[in-house]
């Protein structure tokens, strides 16, 4: 009995079980938690704008939330510029002042507004983050309109004492916040994380392809020639990038039907991202064969922070900022919030995956080109 525990547990697959398992906790925990902790303390690099157009105590309101916002606080822009940037995902949150916000605070039969806009088309951490600013600041704001408050604002601007306080009584409780959300996702957590679900799934696909697909590209290396078998990779890769993505995609738009419109954008974003992620994983598969894959798996890992779809690009931290660049899941995300919930051009994201997988198809065939004709098969690890 204890010579066959022995053979049993001294076989190499046995071994590789127990040390892959503890390799992958270390590996998943030591990018995890680092990464996870820029938030809350990077909550302050997400970006917000503020257009105020009244010049009177609009002002005085401007001044306070730049210097009570803890976020990076955008000033410089007209309200059509602001409302581009928003729409672009450059600004999470658009707070605009209109030009007769101390008219109507101070008017008999009005209510004074502040417009709060919100893009969901964003992870839910930032979309909740940016709706309980709003809330914070509305309260604040109905708070601060309190009779003596506004006694205080009109002498200010100059009006006599007596009016202002006849004034200040009619202002208060004038005060209305207009809360308008653009691009808004659809209820349910399902919703929320179907962009970020539909990436991970095409890269995790696209990892183990990449295993099988340079399996086979070895076994046929001898057999028909090395560039007629890379060329027969290629083509192989190419078409499992545009069907691999539609048994996630059928799951979802049978849950829920965003539309063909969506559907043929998600389906270009997954193709391409699926093409970008296997070329990129096949490098490592191709040089180092079955041990490839603890490389393919940390950077699987890493996309899922560097890709912003949980915690938001300003947020990260800047090795996983910089790694972002480089990571399929990036662009895909970025590319899903907009397929799905709405938002300008998705066409940067797709050229940028784009850009990634013919960089990897260039240096799978510079490793083509290195390989001998009838090299060896790499040996399996099992």
């Amino acid at each position: 009995m204890m010579n066959s525990l022995k053979a049993f547990f001294t076989q190499k697959s046995t071994i590789l079980a127990f040390v892959g398992v503890l390799v992958y906790q270390v590996i998943m925990m030591g990018i995890f938690l680092p990464a996870y902790s820029a938030m809350p303390q990077n909550i302050s690099n997400l970006r917000v704008g503020i257009v105020n157009e009244d010049t009177n105590y609009g002002a005085e309101i401007e001044k306070q939330m730049l210097e009570e916002l803890p976020f990076v606080v955008e000033t410089n822009r007209s309200l059509e510029e602001a409302q581009r940037s928003l729409e672009d995902r450059d600004i999470y949150l658009l707070i605009h002042i209109p030009q007769d916000f101390t008219e109507n605070l101070i008017s008999e039969d009005k209510k004074t507004t502040i417009n709060f806009t919100i893009n969901q088309a964003n992870p839910s951490l930032v979309s909740t983050t940016m709706s309980s600013v709003v809330q914070e600041i509305s309260s604040i704001l109905a708070n601060q309109f309190e009779t003596s408050f506004i006694e205080e604002m009109l002498v200010h601007l100059n009006i006599p004492e007596e009016q202002a306080i006849g004034m200040a009584d009619m202002a208060k409780n004038q005060f209305e916040p207009n809360i308008t959300i653009i691009n808004e996702q659809r209820q349910g957590m399902h919703n929320q994380m179907a962009p970020i679900l539909l990436t991970i799934a095409a890269n995790v696909g696209s990892m183990i392809f990449s295993m099988f697909i340079v399996s086979s590209l070895d076994r046929m290396r001898p057999q028909i020639g090395k560039w007629k078998a890379y060329g027969s990779m290629q083509l192989a890769i190419l078409t499992f990038a545009l069907i691999g993505s539609l048994p996630s995609l059928g799951i979802l738009f049978a849950l829920e039907n965003y539309g063909l419109g969506s559907f043929i954008t998600v389906w270009g974003t997954l193709s391409l991202l699926t093409l970008a992620a296997i070329q990129i994983f096949t490098i490592s598969t191709m040089l180092l064969g079955q041990p490839g894959m603890l490389f393919n798996l940390t950077f699987l890992l890493i996309q899922v922070i560097a890709g912003a779809g949980v915690i938001p690009y300003e947020a990260n931290y800047k090795v996983m900022q910089w790694l972002s660049h480089i990571s399929p899941a990036y662009y895909a995300n970025q590319a899903n919030f907009i397929g799905l919930f709405g938002g300008n051009s998705v066409l940067p994201y797709l050229l940028g995956l784009l850009g990634l997988a013919i960089g990897g198809a260039i240096i799978t065939s510079i490793i083509q080109g290195i390989k001998k004709e009838n090299a060896p098969l790499k040996k399996s690890l099992f």
